[in-house]
């Protein structure tokens, strides 16, 4: 998530994680069973999709572990605990003021482009970018890995019946991020449009385009 958003928070939890094994034998069964049931979590996270957000749900037991890990230790231990916790907020607080990636930088930048171009009833259609909660208009991910179902990519015939259902759909604006040659259909109407002006770049933002469908 730090390379994503500049925020790095995984040095507080693996602080109170090493305290907790450190006091492991002080701690009470419930912080205890609170560590198994983070363990398992962990575990089912780490062999399936190794996405930050998705480990959250182990934080708060992990968080009951190192809790009742300060409480077992004594005053000297608990000054230590406290003083590298606060290292750590602080460090997280100025990377985020300071180290931000360009590329987020860049897509804030894609964002206002629209926000202050489209009408306030124009959608926008996402590729390849899924952290557009920058936009103030309505907006969809529009690739099949978001949009199965929603949007009928094998059906058309051409980029007009694709373009005419966005426009009768209010898609009028797409957001592009950085994505690769995959050889899916979305990505060959969207080639077929741009070869032939009926979508038109509007802008690009370092990694990110902004195009609309006039």
């Amino acid at each position: 998530e730090q390379a994503m958003t500049g925020i790095d928070l995984g040095i507080i939890w693996l602080i109170g994680l090493i305290f907790a094994l450190v006091f492991w034998k002080k701690l009470p069964h419930v912080a205890r069973y609170a560590g198994a049931f983070a363990l398992g979590i962990w575990l089912f996270w780490f062999f399936t999709m190794q996405q930050g957000r998705y480990l959250i749900p182990a934080l708060p037991f992990f968080a009951v572990m190192a809790g009742a890990a300060y409480a077992a230790a004594n005053k000297p231990v608990r000054i230590v605990f406290a003083a590298v916790v606060a290292l750590g907020v602080g460090w997280s607080v100025w990377t985020l003021q300071t180290a931000r990636p360009a590329s987020i930088n860049d897509l804030i930048t894609a964002c206002q482009a629209i926000n202050t171009s489209a009408a306030p009833t124009d959608k926008v259609a996402v590729f390849d970018e899924n952290r557009c909660f920058y936009l103030d208009r309505e907006y969809i991910w529009a690739q099949p890995d978001h949009a199965e179902g929603l949007i009928p990519w094998d059906s058309y015939k051409n980029a007009d019946e694709w373009l005419a259902d966005f426009k009768r759909r209010g898609y009028v604006w797409c957001l592009n991020g950085p994505g690769g040659e995959d050889g899916r259909r979305w990505r060959e109407l969207f080639a077929e449009a741009l070869s032939s002006d009926k979508v038109v770049e509007v802008g690009s933002f370092g990694r990110f385009k902004v195009y609309h469908i006039p």
